[in-house]
């Protein structure tokens, strides 16, 4: 909408309100964002002065901005972030180095005042953390994780077909007298059961996916965001995965995915172009590909951009799905190089 266009290009400002901390002094945002990039300048202000507060909510601006981080936010938001294979493993000391650094930072602000906010200020960004918000979150579910902790039975299909993809279970080995770290592991189906450090990376890659099916996603309205699915896996499993994904998606639920694999938008493209097709071809090949019906995507529940560092592009859905042109690009001098290689081949031996 203009509303929201508008709200993109200029910003907003945003009244925060008195804080005893700063004498009572009014603190407020400014928020403008650069019309030539994405970038956001925030600026905090104070002032002795009263502030009108109709003239700061004048406009449907913040209400706006409200609506929309709501809307995405009142989910139940999940990130399984990039290179997540050593998050099973590694979460303990993760978290007690940022346990480590909040209590730092809790420390100081009891001692901040406005004489030495800027000193305070400075030396709490020394204990920033590492990792983002979402990755803190991941990182805090493990830990929280309990072995009586309950199944949610809302997913059992995707469970399985994960646990297909992994070659067990997870499973959780809590502390004697529960003391020290609880420890993930891989149950095979022989019974033997394998930590998570000598498990292979495609078990450690899904092991959070996993969990998350069983024990923490919701019936629906749900917002799973996944980086890079694709890592670390078999093409048959990045068929498999997918295809969990998009009947998950399909439940009432958003995924997010980002993806560098030719093959998973491939997949993607497919299941689009079978809504497209009359109900008898469509039932036709479901038959013939072993398919479920909870695959095919409606074109209008679908959103597909593409990332080249410097602006977005919006892919469009044609007659015959979409052409995702960047990597077909790419695909093409593959291909062309094969051919030229072949063709070379074929006239060296040949001529032998």
């Amino acid at each position: 909408s203009n509303n929201v266009k508008n709200l993109i290009e200029i910003g907003f400002n945003a009244n925060i309100g008195k804080n005893n901390l700063f004498k009572n002094k009014t603190i407020y945002f400014n928020i403008k964002k650069d019309t030539q990039s994405d970038i956001f300048f925030v600026d905090i202000n104070d002032t002795e002065e009263e502030i009108d507060e109709k003239e700061l909510l004048d406009n449907k601006k913040i209400a706006i901005v409200m609506s929309i981080l709501s809307n995405i936010f009142d989910r139940n938001s999940f990130y399984l972030p990039s290179g997540r294979s050593s998050y099973s493993i590694f979460y303990y000391y993760i978290y007690q180095v940022e346990k480590q650094n909040k209590d730092k930072i809790s420390s100081l602000l009891k001692d901040i005042s406005e004489d030495n906010f800027k000193e305070k200020f400075e030396e709490m960004s020394s204990f920033s953390s590492s990792y983002t918000q979402p990755m803190n979150s991941l990182i805090d579910k493990l830990y929280e994780f309990q072995a009586n902790t309950k199944e949610t039975k809302y997913h059992k299909d995707l469970v399985s077909e994960i646990k297909k993809l992994i070659g067990g279970e997870i499973t959780i080995k809590m502390p004697k007298e529960g003391i020290g770290k609880k420890e993930f592991y891989l149950s095979l189906d022989n019974g033997v059961e394998l930590p998570m450090y000598l498990a292979s990376s495609n078990s450690n890659q899904l092991s959070t996916l996993y969990l998350f099916f069983k024990y923490w996603a919701n019936k629906k309205n749900n917002f799973l965001i996944t980086d890079e699915p694709e890592e670390n896996l078999h093409p048959k499993n990045k068929i498999d995965l997918t295809n969990s994904l998009v009947k998950f998606a399909n439940r009432g639920n958003k995924v997010l995915i980002t993806t560098h694999s030719m093959m998973i938008a491939d997949i993607v493209n497919n299941y689009i172009c079978l809504s497209k097709l009359n109900d008898n071809d469509k039932k036709d090949v479901l038959k013939e590909y072993g398919l479920d019906e909870e695959l095919i995507l409606n074109e209008k529940d679908v959103g597909i951009y593409f990332f080249n560092g410097e602006e977005i592009k919006e892919y469009s859905v044609g007659e015959y799905g979409v052409m995702f042109k960047d990597f077909v690009k790419e695909q093409e001098k593959i291909e062309d190089l094969s051919i030229k290689v072949s063709d070379l081949l074929f006239e060296k031996y040949n001529k032998e």
